[in-house]
């Protein structure tokens, strides 16, 4: 049987490290959202500077195969014009809209190939299927990349790009589906020999 300064003791060293624990951090909190606000700033660096290198490189390469800023569809210059709006007031959302009209156009360029089963299977399903192309290979690995970005953008809660970078991001993917826009306006028009050659 424990007498009660026995229970007293044990029951103080089973709370004296947890308190010691909560007290310590209480009294270093602001030190530690300091310190991990700075080490969400490095990573978000590195990011940053991973995502200008690639869109500069995506940029040249672009401007190699399509005419930036150029769009044939007047509802892609329509787009563009939003984007750019939107571009002002949340950079972040005019990326993840970008996308999404770059992986509609890319969508409607996979259905023409005859490997397409018809049901929707992720982006990276219709870059595969684009690839499989002579005209869309070197397309489908830019739409990989600003796919990459795009998830890049889409999990950050520190994102804060320049306009420049935000703008090219936008005008190539808007560049890339207007390539593939006239891709399929074109295939339709010539119906299905055409899908062979290409």
């Amino acid at each position: 049987m424990m007498d009660w300064m026995t229970l007293i003791s044990n029951i103080i060293t089973s709370i004296a490290w947890p308190t010691t624990v909560i007290t310590v951090v209480f009294m270093l909190k602001y030190q530690l959202e300091q310190l991990i606000g700075r080490l969400s700033r490095v990573k978000w660096k590195e990011a940053e500077a991973v995502f200008s290198e690639t869109i500069i490189k995506l940029a040249k390469e672009t401007s190699e195969i399509t005419s930036p800023n150029n769009y044939k569809s007047t509802a892609l210059q329509d787009t563009a014009e939003h984007l750019r709006k939107l571009a002002s007031i949340s950079p972040k959302s005019a990326i993840l809209e970008a996308f999404c009209v770059l992986e509609n156009a890319a969508i409607k360029a996979a259905k023409l190939s005859p490997k397409y089963s018809g049901d929707y299977k992720g982006i990276i399903n219709i870059i595969q299927l684009l690839t499989g192309k002579p005209l869309m290979a070197q397309h489908g690995k830019q739409i990989f990349e600003l796919f990459k970005l795009r998830n890049q953008v889409a999990h950050s809660d520190t994102f804060d790009m320049s306009r420049f970078l935000v703008q090219e991001y936008i005008d190539i993917c808007l560049s890339i589906a207007d390539f593939l826009q006239n891709y399929v306006c074109e295939s339709k028009m010539l119906g299905p020999s055409s899908e062979s050659g290409a």
